[in-house]
């Protein structure tokens, strides 16, 4: 496939010349056939564009999950399923209710069967899921796009903030995680420990946060790092707007006060 195509379908520029990747006949099309595909219709990191727009049925989705945080104090998470007869994402219509820092493994799997069995789900694409508080995504988070021993592979990770919205999608040079020998539990804990220490946090005793351990922690370190080494392509809005490129490869040739005010002011 030539850069610049989406399966065919020449990419259409945004009013400020820059690469927009619009519902209808891109950004749907690519998720569908990522639904119908998995992983061999992945695109290149290099062929993401700058802005990615989502319809009413996503973004409804988003400040719904949003209000019912908001109104609980619980992160509430959803499946992002598509049915091939509708050509359509669904989402349900009440999201599952998790805890104030997680959602239990329990509550996915449940989910999981209600998609499948209840909704008649053709493909799992991947999540959503909210943060009560305004942090972007922690490493548990991304897990699932690169652990190929997860219950079933997601191609695209979402979060609802208080005031924004996150997406990480996997692209065709995606690296995904080995466990070799080591217990699953004690490599994710490993995995979480390390790029927590990268971002200058640490867990604490009861797992259930993280306490700063250097004297410039920034806690987007850990989706910008994890976005770069692992190459997802990595994109932040605001409710009801489209999705905007952060462009993480900066990370090797730029500082990382640079890359972080240029995320945060997005």
């Amino acid at each position: 496939m030539a850069e610049g195509e989406l399966s065919g379908i020449p990419k259409r520029k945004a009013e400020n010349n820059t690469q927009l990747w619009d519902y209808e006949t891109h950004f749907r099309e690519y998720a569908l056939l990522l639904g119908r595909k998995g992983s061999e219709a992945l695109e290149s990191i290099n062929s993401y564009p700058e802005r990615i727009a989502l319809n009413n049925i996503w973004h409804g989705a988003l400040d719904r999950m949003r209000n019912e945080t908001k109104g609980d104090g619980n992160e509430h998470y959803a499946l992002i399923t598509y049915d091939e007869n509708a050509r359509e994402f669904t989402f349900p219509e009440i999201s599952a209710k998790g805890e104030p820092y997680e959602v239990p493994k329990e509550v996915i799997i449940e989910e999981v069967r209600k998609a499948k069995e209840d909704r008649g789900a053709t493909s799992i694409v991947g999540a959503i899921h909210t943060h009560p508080s305004g942090v972007p995504f922690s490493p548990e988070d991304l897990l699932p796009m690169l652990d190929k021993s997860q219950m079933y592979s997601m191609v695209a990770v979402g979060i609802a903030t208080r005031r924004e919205n996150l997406f990480a999608f996997q692209t065709k040079e995606t690296e995904s995680i080995n466990h070799f020998n080591i217990m699953p539990e004690k490599f994710y804990e490993f995995f979480k420990d390390y790029w927590l220490k990268k971002a200058g946090y640490k867990s604490t005793k009861n797992d259930k946060g993280v306490y700063p351990i250097s004297l410039f922690p920034n806690i987007w370190r850990v989706s910008l790092g994890i976005a770069e080494r692992h190459r997802l392509a990595l994109y932040k809005g605001k409710p009801d707007e489209d999705l905007i490129r952060i462009q993480t490869n900066k990370i090797l040739g730029g500082s990382w006060s640079n890359l972080l005010q240029e995320v945060l002011q997005r």
